[in-house]
């Protein structure tokens, strides 16, 4: 409880000196005790010893200032001000308003009453945010810096700084909640060129917004609701939204906590943060991409508007391509899944698509021609293959031999990589035809394509003697003729087969074909082969080869697994014999 004394400069009194202490009652405040304890002391200073540190208030209204200052001309200024005593002057803790008043009306030489209140640094900035944003002519955002203020000074203890405001704690989390707005916005507030429903809602958008919308709102005079349904056309809904929300319950932009804090929000279960909404999107899109990778070998998102021509894989019906054919489709480069990028939808995968849909429609056509026989051959077999109009395609087998129309990277170069091998091998073992491999490869200039560094290094650790560039060619030519015949014989076989490393595919394939190199004999399905493969393809190689069939219902709980534990599952297959059962992928094109 305090109980203070008005104290008035009006022209019927004798002017006050400066340091005067006031004769009229002492400015007490009432302890827990009930016991009157002095407070402040009454003194008359002079306006240019009163100097502003500290006042959430930033705005002062021009006809209430003037209105003020005539009040203040006609009167005297009725209500000291609340200062505590420094090395040399006085610092203002509350009455701003009026010391701008009196400093127009009687200057900076002019005297005036105030309180003076032995205070420390905390007491002081405490006591003039408590003082100042409980004016009633304050703004929200006024006393939302003032509000901040008190959060510093008691150590973000929101109850306590909600009890020294005498507020709420709703409304200081409202306040707060209005540091949300960028300057500008808080500054129009001020000054009164918007309203706190703008505010709020402003509150709510990104900043950049923020400073789009602002200017708009003024030129304008957008009223609050106009606004609203605009800043409400804009969010997304989180309701629907298919990412992980947890951070969302907390983020003030999220309309459902800004109802909590607000007069002024937009529906539940909105965001009005595009960034972060979009980047949550393709988070969790990439989440979903990774968990198919290894699956499929080619995975499309599709976003809205994208003109993607693409077809589910179907082994039966009127746009199927017959159960085999569907089987080899799998291990297709071309077949996929699709990630949903669309609103609502986000994140869902739609898997056993093909992309390449001019090959579907291909093999969709052999496949329809084997339970559609022409007219004639159904004429041939007395109508028996004939079907009622209306009479959707069923099962069909057809007579081409399944085949795929693309098959991926990772398999190419695995598949060329082990032929190099395979053939490098066969010409090192065909002593009796390195002589003439030699020369034929030399006569087409592919010689070139050996690795001296790799043959001078085998030269030398045959004999002793270094060969090669550096060396010299007499030194050379001396260091071979002192090799053994045996010796000298290998290496020729490795001058062959080096130039596997570099050639083209065709030239390997004819080398293959010419030295008769069956690769049954020196290679077989195996990890190498199917660690570059994704399920699909090794589930469409599983069918190629019999291994499925083998299995039979052992199989989909083996490929129900993760990648690495399915191949482990299938190379184990008890019983099954790997060898001789080359699959379509490994052949040379």
């Amino acid at each position: 409880m305090q109980v203070s004394t008005e104290i008035s400069q009006s022209e019927s009194h004798p002017p006050a000196v400066a340091g005067d202490v006031l004769s009229s009652s002492r400015v007490v405040e009432l302890d827990e005790g009930g016991v009157c304890v002095p407070e402040y002391d009454p003194l008359v200073v002079r306006i240019g010893d009163v100097r502003v540190v500290y006042n959430p208030r930033t705005y002062f209204e021009p006809k209430a200032m003037a209105d003020l200052a005539q009040s203040i001309r006609a009167q005297g200024l009725l209500q000291p001000l609340l200062v505590r005593k420094m090395d040399d002057h006085y610092e203002l803790i509350a009455g701003e308003r009026r010391l701008r008043a009196a400093t127009e009306v009687y200057g900076p030489e002019g005297i005036i009453p105030v309180l003076s209140r032995s205070m420390t640094d905390a007491e002081a900035a405490a006591a003039a945010a408590t003082e100042n944003i409980q004016r009633e002519d304050t703004s929200a955002t006024e006393e939302s810096a003032g509000a901040l203020h008190a959060m510093a000074l008691y150590g973000g203890d929101r109850d306590e700084v909600a009890r020294r405001l005498g507020w709420s704690r709703s409304t200081l989390d409202s306040r707060l909640a209005l540091q949300n707005c960028i300057p500008a916005v808080q500054t129009a507030l001020n000054e009164r060129k918007i309203m706190l429903g703008h505010a709020e809602l402003l509150a709510a958008v990104v900043k950049k917004v923020q400073a789009e919308i602002l200017p708009l709102i003024i030129e304008r005079n957008i009223s609050v609701a106009n606004l609203k349904a605009e800043i409400a056309a804009q969010a997304l809904r989180l309701d629907t939204a298919r990412f992980d929300k947890t951070e969302c319950l907390t983020c003030h932009h999220n309309s459902s906590n800004q109802r909590t804090l607000f007069a002024e929000a937009i529906d539940d279960a909105r965001c009005t943060m595009k960034s972060c909404f979009d980047a949550k999107n393709e988070a969790l899109i990439e989440s979903v991409k990774k968990g198919l990778e290894g699956q499929y070998q080619r995975i499309q998102v599709v976003y809205p508007g994208d003109n993607l021509t693409v077809i589910a894989l179907k082994a039966e019906g009127d746009t199927g391509v017959g159960v085999e054919q569907a089987e080899a489709c799998k291990g297709c480069a071309n077949f996929g899944a699709l990630i949903s990028a669309t609103p609502g939808k986000v994140g869902l995968s739609y898997p056993n698509y093909c992309m390449d849909p001019t090959c579907n429609k291909e093999k969709n056509a052999a496949y329809l021609a084997t339970i559609n026989p022409p007219a004639e051959k159904a004429e041939a077999t007395g109508g028996s293959d004939k079907k009622t109009a209306g009479q959707s395609a069923g099962k069909g087998t057809s007579s081409a031999k399944p085949a795929v129309s693309a098959e991926s990277n990772r398999v190419k170069e695995y598949r060329e990589k082990t032929w190099r091998e395979v053939v490098r091998t066969v010409m090192v073992r065909s002593s009796a035809k390195t002589e003439m491999l030699i020369i034929t490869l030399a006569s087409m200039g592919l010689l070139r394509h050996v690795d001296e560094t790799a043959l001078a290094e085998q030269i030398e650790k045959a004999g002793g003697n270094a060969v090669g560039p550096g060396v010299g060619l007499y030194d050379s030519l001396t260091a071979v003729a002192g090799l053994e015949e045996t010796p000298r014989g290998r290496i020729l076989d490795l001058v062959a087969a080096s130039v596997l490393g570099d050639i083209q595919m065709r030239e390997v394939k004819a080398l293959a074909t010419f030295l008769e190199v069956d690769l049954a004999v020196h290679w077989q399905v195996c990890s190498g082969l199917l660690d570059v493969m994704t399920k699909a393809e090794i589930e469409a190689l599983s069918q190629e080869i019999g291994l499925k069939e083998f299995l039979g219902k052992q199989f989909a709980k083996i490929v129900s697994g993760k990648r690495d534990e399915m191949i482990k599952g299938l190379l184990k297959a008890e019983g099954f014999e790997f060898r001789g059962r080359i699959p379509a992928v490994m052949l040379l094109k």
